[in-house]
């Protein structure tokens, strides 16, 4: 018996295929990835089927509808087996999925074979596996696909097309498991003295937006637990993270680089990497318009910078600086507020120049309302010396207590 036509609904707008891996739009519309995502690589701004303007190029996957594709599927599969090879006529409609019991070949052919169209290929088709889902994420984990894809990437030589496609296919392969696998895994992306492997930085360099966005996701989660990570070509890296910082269309790319960045960072002379890459005017600008987590990131990497005599110096060199942090005090968290007054006393301790800058900008009242809220010992403190630094403003301060409704509201 010929197999049934496929629904309406389970078909890609643009290929008119079945979709492998569902992802919907802003406005609402599901493409399939491997279609939708060229569409947003060529630089369109606006959703193919209804030609709307894109708020934003954010894809989020629909888990609903891959869960009905994959029942549909396996319902009309040989045997009912849970992942099959077969194709389903309607017109050019074509499903194609590697079964689990074929991925010891693919990986072995990743490990082993020389061809680069043959890899190329080979970790196309893993890619397209893992992103199936958690099962069979954990089918490529089961059969040491981190370590296979991991020894890969640090073998890689060279930086020709090719090589950084297949560069590319590895890392989306191994984001994929990395959430799932613990640090000693990716080991092998480091060399003796911390190294990351030049493909990734490679990568980070002139890959696309979503593989720089990879690379950056694995860096945040090597550095995390490596006291001090080199990079070979690491002003270049730092340069790609600021690029990331300003893809303002694309929050999965601000997400990665802010993580990236605060894991870097920790290490003093990653600081002056990253002041040289102007992280430091790009996190200020930002700042205003970042939702919770990401301005915590941001003003926790800018805390770190403050330690430095550049870091600062770069702070106290943008005309925003104290505006800015000044009337994000009490707006977005406590852990927030702790983080802008430790940047305030740094930046004050270091400079009188500082100090006439946070007056100006009115810092003494939200100063004066911190202490009176519950916070801790050593943002008080902290808090204490600048009211004691800044009490001169407080003569050109209004006994109007609308002078303090604002900070009060925001509280």
């Amino acid at each position: 018996m010929s197999p049934p036509p496929v629904p309406a609904l389970f078909k890609c707008p643009i290929s008119l295929e079945l979709m492998r891996d569902p992802v919907v739009l802003c406005t609402g519309q599901t493409y399939d990835r491997c279609s939708i995502e060229p569409w947003l690589r060529a630089g369109n701004t606006t959703c193919p089927a209804t030609m709307l303007q894109l708020e934003s190029l954010e894809i989020v996957p629909n888990l609903t509808l891959r869960r009905l594709i994959q029942e549909w599927i396996s319902r009309h599969s040989r045997g009912g087996e849970d992942v099959a090879t077969r194709e389903h006529q309607s017109g050019t409609i074509k499903v194609q999925v590697v079964e689990p019991r074929e991925l010891s070949g693919l990986l072995r052919d990743v490990a082993h074979c020389t061809s680069g169209y043959s890899k190329l290929s080979t970790l196309k088709k893993l890619r397209s596996f893992v992103r199936e889902g958690e099962r069979n994420q954990r089918y490529v984990r089961d059969a040491g696909g981190v370590a296979v894809i991991t020894a890969y990437l640090a073998s890689i030589i060279g930086d020709d097309e090719e090589v950084c496609e297949a560069c590319e296919e590895a890392l989306a392969v191994l984001v994929s498991l990395v959430p799932h696998s613990g640090f000693g895994e990716l080991q092998g992306l480091v060399g003796g003295g911390g190294v990351v492997v030049a493909s990734m930085t490679t990568v980070l360099c002139k890959g696309s937006l979503e593989s720089r966005v990879n690379v950056a996701t694995i860096i945040a989660a090597i550095a995390a637990h490596q006291r001090e990570l080199h990079f070979d070509g690491a002003a270049k890296a730092f340069n790609s993270f600021t690029k990331l910082l300003r893809e303002d269309l694309y929050p999965k790319a601000l997400k990665s680089s802010l993580r990236a960045l605060l894991a870097l960072c920790r290490a003093r002379h990653s600081r002056t990497l990253a002041v040289q890459a102007g992280v430091v005017p790009a996190l200020i600008e930002l700042l205003p318009e970042l939702q919770k987590a990401n301005a915590e990131r941001a003003l926790a990497i800018l805390d770190l910078m403050c330690a430095t005599p550049d870091g600062r110096a770069a702070m106290m060199d943008h005309d925003l600086v104290m505006p800015v942090f000044v009337s994000q005090f009490h707006t977005i968290s406590a852990t927030a507020t702790e983080y802008i007054v430790s940047i305030l006393w740094s930046l004050c301790q270091a400079s009188k120049e500082s100090l006439a800058a946070a007056q100006e900008a009115g810092v003494f009242a939200p100063l004066l309302l911190l202490l009176q809220i519950e916070c801790a010992p050593k943002t008080r403190q902290k808090c204490g010396e600048l009211l004691k630094q800044v009490k001169s403003g407080w003569k050109e301060i209004s006994c109007d207590p609308h002078f303090f409704l604002p900070f009060i509201t925001a509280m």
